[in-house]
């Protein structure tokens, strides 16, 4: 559970949204160690927002030390919050999946590069105050996967859904980013074995047999339809880690080259190559 003593250590997942952060979330919270705390993105952002907002009201912090920047305040209220509103006291270990961007960042700054420019670059500062000690990961998978399972989950435009697979891809590989390691969505489809005794052994965890028995539960498209297993699927659809033959569906006519960059240079962050 997020308590006192851990609460600045999270396994912290950091991505876009139907990349695999369902499976590796799971995963996670299948260990008997591991509190999963799930969606938390617009906890973390809002409350740092609140807090920012009433800076020149709130009364001094007599427990910080005189002269402390107020970002300290700001990380103090989100953790506060955590532990206000989980609770699992027989559990060591926590973790949550803040994925996507937090909405202040979009409505705010969505038709001004310079200020969206300046927003991402805020994105770890405020995530590394909250969370110090924090095992921060993200999962890989192709974008034109990604995209073409958010349109198909969320019905955004595809424009929309791109511009923010690409300012994600940003953040993870920022100058901040204190991201060091990335799950394979397609080695966790394939060799899901291997790849979760990859990821248990990074964030410290023992090899349990919960962890690996979690891998055969599979998130379908569709919302509301949840998690399947996988023996009761079609071999094609429950193993499936890759649509390339429905890339040509996607209108790719606002896709760009720097985009492609962005997303290549992220991928070899992590010794991984990605091709389209």
């Amino acid at each position: 559970m997020p308590n006192p003593d851990n609460i600045t250590s999270p396994v912290t997942l950091v991505s876009y949204g139907r990349s695999g952060t369902s499976l590796v979330h799971r995963v996670l919270g299948a260990h008997p160690e591991v509190d999963a705390c799930g969606e938390t993105q617009p906890l973390i952002f809002g409350t740092w927002e609140a807090t920012s907002r009433v800076r020149h009201v709130i009364r001094r912090d007599t427990h910080l030390p005189g002269g402390v920047d107020f970002d300290a305040r700001c990380a103090k209220a989100v953790r506060a919050v955590f532990l206000a509103h989980f609770d699992a006291p027989e559990k060591p270990r926590w973790a949550h999946k803040p994925i996507n961007l937090p909405y202040t960042f979009d409505r705010r700054q969505k038709d001004n590069p310079r200020k969206m420019a300046r927003a991402l670059d805020s994105y770890w500062p405020i995530m590394n105050a909250c969370f110090p000690d924090a095992a921060n990961i993200t999962v890989l998978r192709h974008p034109y996967d990604v995209a073409l399972s958010a349109q198909a989950y969320w019905g955004h435009p595809i424009e929309r859904i791109w511009r923010h697979i690409v300012r994600m891809a940003a953040v993870i590989d920022h100058a901040d980013s204190p991201i060091r390691f990335a799950v394979s969505h397609a080695r966790m489809s394939q060799e899901p074995e291997a790849e979760i005794a990859r990821l248990l052994d990074h964030v410290g965890l023992s090899q349990d047999p919960a962890c690996f028995a979690a891998s055969e539960m599979v998130y379908v498209s569709k919302r509301g339809a949840g998690a399947k297993p996988k023996a009761k699927m079609t071999d094609h659809v429950a193993r499936a880690f890759s649509h390339k033959d429905r890339w040509s569906e996607l209108d790719r006519s606002s896709f760009t080259d720097a985009d492609h960059e962005v997303l290549t240079a992220m991928w070899a962050r992590f010794g991984e190559t990605l091709t389209f």
